[in-house]
């Protein structure tokens, strides 16, 4: 039976507990960063992200070559006739614009394009992974960032949900017709203030929608490229809509009119119809006038509406 040896012995050669703490080393205390080394790894965390940033489309176009590459050499096809999507390798982008609120319809040549509440159109840059409203300076972006407004044919599909290209998008800018003036006139370039909204206050249409084929036209918003380099920020576009002559708002219904209104700015009253004229016989020039024979003789002026 081996005899045990004297707890000094441990001790001397540096086992048992002691060389249990000398294994691990004593126990060290951290020491409290500077304020100079957490501005050194805040700016270096900064440079890299800019420099993932900056990568990302380059990274995208080198994939999309490589895969049409490798589908060309295994089919024998040209480029041309590959599948849009196998063409087009896209990914989400980070970022977007977004109109705040829909455009006031209808639109006419000549008047400002204003929102549905009847005030400037604004455009908003929102995270596509959360749909918040983000700064630029969040962002990396720089403070110079510009939108550019642009006019698009009415039948881009814009509304599957799977986005598009940007050779799509340009693919679908209206020019203007040849001899014309150029079909957006005003302020088309604006900036994006510091809390990621650019507002669009000064714009409108020269030439009306009915000569291209789809007859409507869409509104577009896109970053212009020289205020910015960095990952690909989605573009914007609004709804379909169909621009008329300035001449037709002057028989434009009024929502909701106004007392003063004539009364053919109502709803199924024509100007200078058979029921205008007939309210104008009896006196009802307004919507006033309209108004208070309804409350006083209704009937009265149910038969004047109705006569044939």
């Amino acid at each position: 039976m081996a005899t045990r040896r004297p707890r000094g012995e441990d001790d001397e050669e540096g086992s048992g507990a002691d060389e249990h703490r000398n294994r691990h080393g004593p126990r060290r205390i951290r020491p409290a960063l500077s304020f100079r080394t957490i501005v050194r790894r805040a700016v270096t965390a900064e440079t890299i992200q800019q420099i993932v940033l900056n990568l990302e489309p380059v990274i995208r176009r080198v994939v999309r070559e490589e895969i049409q590459n490798a589908v060309a050499q295994q089919d024998h096809a040209p480029l041309r006739s590959l599948p849009l999507r196998i063409q087009e390798v896209e990914v989400l982008p980070p970022l977007k614009f977004v109109f705040a609120r829909k455009l006031m319809l209808p639109v006419f040549t000549n008047n400002k394009l204003v929102d549905d509440t009847n005030n400037a159109i604004e455009i908003h840059l929102v995270d596509t992974r959360t749909n918040y409203v983000i700064t630029p300076g969040n962002t990396h972006l720089s403070s110079s960032l510009r939108l550019e407004v642009l006019v698009l044919d009415g039948d881009f599909r814009c509304e599957d949900g799977e986005g598009w290209t940007v050779d799509q998008f340009n693919a679908a800018i209206v020019r203007s017709r040849q001899g014309k003036r150029p079909l957006l006139v005003g302020t088309l370039n604006v900036a994006m203030n510091n809390h990621g909204v650019a507002v669009i206050d000064d714009v409108s249409f020269t030439d009306n929608s009915s000569w291209i084929r789809s007859r409507k036209f869409r509104i577009g918003v896109r970053a212009m490229p020289a205020s910015y380099f960095g990952v690909r920020i989605k573009e914007e576009v609004s709804e379909s809509f169909t621009v008329k002559d300035h001449r037709g708002e002057l028989y434009k219904k009024h929502y909701p009119p106004s007392l003063a209104d004539n009364v053919w700015r109502l709803k199924n009253i024509g100007k200078e119809g058979p029921i205008d004229k007939r309210l104008e016989s009896e006196g009802i020039k307004n919507v006033q006038d309209f108004l208070k024979l309804n409350t006083i003789n209704p009937d009265k002026l149910k038969t004047v509406s109705m006569h044939p």
